[in-house]
């Protein structure tokens, strides 16, 4: 029986999330355990805008290379620790919620050619997370890294979820897969809800979310934000261009307060 190790001698691996302490540890490891292991590709979305943005390459040496995570293969390499971990590993630019992962083409289809095991860690846990923005990277995010170990010549995919997934269940809870059309409401419920229709719940979020949108630019809700700058600004010496500003905040802020976005979690919760 050949170890993890030995498997993973020659492979190429596409690990996301891999600014998170998860992937970093497993990063850690194969290289430490499995330093044969041909590439490791990281999956990294460049930060910030314009002259201010930060690569996926330059997040790779500052968030990666230099946590705390590798300084026991640090001090195992020495001086040639540098020299090796740029030969094993290369960071991909993307974005989870972009149609092909938002990689560039030639480097998508380099990856579709090369990469042996995909490892998805990537998601957001911040608990009030835009119900949007949460879609598009726990819900839509896992079926773009699917369709891409999918078209992979010939690559396993893993799939790790957060820790909140089961977060109302109790006691012992195996690791096994839930039967096609049924969720852990299901189960809480003991089968008492409709069959789970994956593209209609979707479909529901985003019509939902659109709804809040459009709502938080109709003339009504403007009028509402314009009356309450008025009496925020009154006295004060405000240009045009700040108040558009300043109104436009709290639109935003409207959308994202659960007065604007309305019981979106207790909706999700009943289904």
């Amino acid at each position: 029986m050949h170890s993890i190790s030995q498997s993973l001698s020659g492979k190429v691996l596409f690990l996301t999330g891999a600014t998170g302490f998860l992937a970093k540890g497993l990063l850690e490891k194969t290289l430490r355990n499995a330093p044969e292991v041909k590439r490791i590709y990281l999956f990294i979305r460049p930060r910030g805008r314009a002259e201010k943005r930060i690569s996926a390459a330059e997040r790779l040496e500052s968030e990666v290379f230099q946590s705390s995570a590798f300084a026991r293969l640090r001090a195992e390499w020495g001086e040639a620790f540098d020299a090796f971990v740029h030969e094993k590993v290369e960071a991909v630019s993307g974005n989870l919620t972009e149609p092909r992962l938002g990689i560039s083409p030639e480097m998508y289809e380099r990856l579709l050619a090369e990469v042996d095991f995909v490892i998805n860690y990537a998601g957001t846990v911040v608990f009030d997370e835009p119900l949007d923005l949460a879609l598009k990277v726990n819900t839509l995010g896992p079926g773009r890294i699917a369709e891409f170990a999918r078209d992979c010549r010939d690559a396993a995919l893993v799939h790790v979820s957060t820790a909140y997934v089961n977060g109302q269940r109790t006691g012992s809870i195996p690791e096994t897969l839930l039967p096609p059309g049924r969720t852990v409401a299901h189960i809480l419920r003991n089968g008492q809800l409709p069959e789970f229709d994956l593209q209609a719940e979707i479909k529901s979020i985003q019509v939902f979310c659109n709804n809040i949108e459009e709502q938080s630019k109709s003339r009504p809700q403007q009028n509402v934000f314009r009356l309450q700058l008025e009496r925020q600004n009154r006295g004060k010496r405000v240009t045009e261009y700040r108040t558009t500003h300043q109104q436009e905040a709290l639109r935003q802020r409207w959308v994202k307060a659960p007065a604007g976005r309305g019981n979106w979690a207790g909706m999700i919760a009943t289904r």
